[in-house]
């Protein structure tokens, strides 16, 4: 039997047996997202498998396509904004982007907030000089506790969103829950 990566019958390494990519129809509240879609998807999604990554390639356009359908019902207009190097997202980007500015805001974290983060986390705060044992003072590190906080709030608050949306959608051709859908854990 060959190999389904590289066609090689001289033992490559990889799994001959890896499972092949669903032919299957995936709708989203009775959308097809169409093949050519998913293909086009998939380099965007790295995977040990071709199946990882065209499961990774659907679950992000079913999450594109509900939020889209979110700004439709919002009737939102595409306002697309450059970002530091000038490079300008697309209309759907900033449909996207506005559909999580208004439904998944994600709130700020303050000077306290961030003192307890860092008082809790003092390891991760420890001087790269060799030797240093202390950690570095507050006001040396307070950018990056606070960018670090916003990261993972923002993270956190769009995947609880997502979640939202998908109970509420009706998904066929593709688990949307569980260890099989990273974007959601």
């Amino acid at each position: 039997m060959s190999c389904n990566t590289c066609g090689s019958s001289n033992g490559c390494g990889t799994d001959d047996a890896a499972p092949p990519i669903p032919s299957g129809i995936v709708t989203v509240n009775g959308t097809i997202i169409a093949a050519d879609e998913i293909a086009h998807e998939m380099p965007n999604h790295a995977a040990d498998t071709p199946l990882g990554s065209w499961r990774a390639a659907v679950q992000a356009l079913v999450l594109r396509s509900l939020l889209l359908e979110r700004a439709r019902v919002l009737k939102l207009r595409p306002a697309p904004m450059c970002d530091a190097q000038g490079r300008r997202e697309s209309a759907e980007e900033a449909l996207v982007r506005a559909v999580l500015e208004i439904e998944a805001p994600v709130p700020v974290a303050d000077a306290a907030t961030c003192r307890r983060y860092y008082a809790a986390n003092l390891k991760r705060f420890r001087s790269r000089e060799p030797g240093a044992t202390a950690p570095l003072p507050f006001e040396a590190v307070a950018a990056e506790v606070a960018a670090f906080l916003a990261i993972r709030v923002r993270h956190t608050a769009w995947r609880h969103y997502a979640r939202r949306l998908v109970a509420a959608a009706d998904i066929t051709g593709i688990d949307m829950a569980g260890d099989g859908a990273p974007l959601l854990q």
